[in-house]
């Protein structure tokens, strides 16, 4: 088992946090709604599985890069994050999180790769091995009619 690293980045294609969050503070719906439909995209994930990659998105935005830890062996990428004890906004709060995803079998594990952008999104990226075509020769026997 091996360990991976996030990294920091801004990654401009993810603004929908940006977007949402000053929406749902200027709605009208109350307190408790709003926080509900935040609280429903916390730690959400997506898998893609294309004919080129796998890749792994997982809101993490409560956490920052030094307090995740990503491990992978051949079948199995794993995801912890946790913060300790913080004031929030309401008293104190700490985290942890754990998320555990099968890698496909054509999935190398040496070649995932992480990443997370300034919204909170991590990626994960693992890279198909290659197929190769295993052609298997067939000699033909050649029988004459008489050996029938």
């Amino acid at each position: 088992m091996f360990a991976i690293k996030p990294r920091f980045f801004d990654d401009l294609d993810v603004v929908f946090f940006d977007h949402l969050r000053p929406s749902m503070s200027s709605t009208t719906l109350p307190a408790a709604s709003t926080s509900a439909l935040l609280r429903r995209r916390r730690n959400e994930s997506e898998v893609h599985n294309t004919d080129r990659e796998f890749r792994i998105r997982l809101e993490l935005y409560e956490y920052k890069p030094e307090e995740i830890r990503i491990t992978a062996d051949k079948k199995h990428v794993t995801v912890t994050a946790k913060h300790e004890e913080r004031e929030a906004s309401h008293g104190f709060v700490s985290r942890k999180i754990t998320r555990r995803y099968k890698l496909p079998d054509n999935v190398d594990p040496q070649s995932l790769k992480s990443s997370m952008n300034s919204q909170g999104v991590l990626c994960i990226r693992g890279q198909k091995k290659e197929e190769t075509c295993r052609e298997v020769p067939i000699t033909v026997e050649y029988k004459s009619s008489r050996d029938w």
